[in-house]
């Protein structure tokens, strides 16, 4: 991957601890950055023994679950023109922020993570991402299921305004109401 400038991260290997176990509570934020190997989708907290080729027995996190079945359904939403999305406010150093425009199903794409051990609010400029194509925009979170709406003008004006609890992460697929 290197030689056409693309690089890939992991989160879990198989003989260390998994994303789950030293993520807990940051680890959506951590999957929408990364990829998912076998057990993160579940939750699974315990070290895969691959030299016996066998994993042990635990209970899926639901919550963990729940929010992986969200992102890798909304994954197909996530293509096209990539963007970084610039963030104002006193605590925008605490997130992250990123757009795709171009997939077929939806408008646009907008992930939002607070990356910090603190609950946080900023204002998300989204730069022009929506103009001219509607007056109210619907934005569906993907990991919750949550459902959004607001006003393109006030979109416009002061940008998508954010809060999140600590390393809590939206993925939003944005469409015109």
């Amino acid at each position: 991957c290197m030689a056409t400038g693309q690089l890939c991260h992991f989160t879990e290997n198989h003989d260390e601890d998994r994303a789950a176990f030293h993520f807990q509570g940051k680890t959506m934020a951590a999957a929408l950055a990364t990829m998912v190997m076998w057990g993160q989708a579940q939750g699974f907290k315990a070290r895969l023994a691959v030299h016996l080729r066998r994993a042990s027995k635990e209970a899926p996190d639901a919550a963990i679950a729940q929010a992986m079945r969200g992102l890798i359904a909304a994954l197909p939403s996530c293509r096209g023109q990539w963007k970084e999305l610039q963030i104002r406010g006193d605590a925008a150093w605490r997130f992250l922020a990123w757009s795709w425009k171009g997939a077929a199903d939806v408008a646009a794409s907008v992930v939002v993570v607070n990356y910090s051990d603190e609950e946080a609010w900023a204002n998300v400029e989204l730069g022009g991402l929506f103009e001219g194509k509607g007056d109210t925009l619907c934005m569906a979170d993907a990991l919750t299921g949550e459902v959004f709406e607001r006003s393109l003008a006030a979109l416009g004006a002061e940008g998508l305004v954010v809060g999140l609890k600590p390393f809590q992460s939206h993925l939003l697929l944005c469409n015109f109401k």
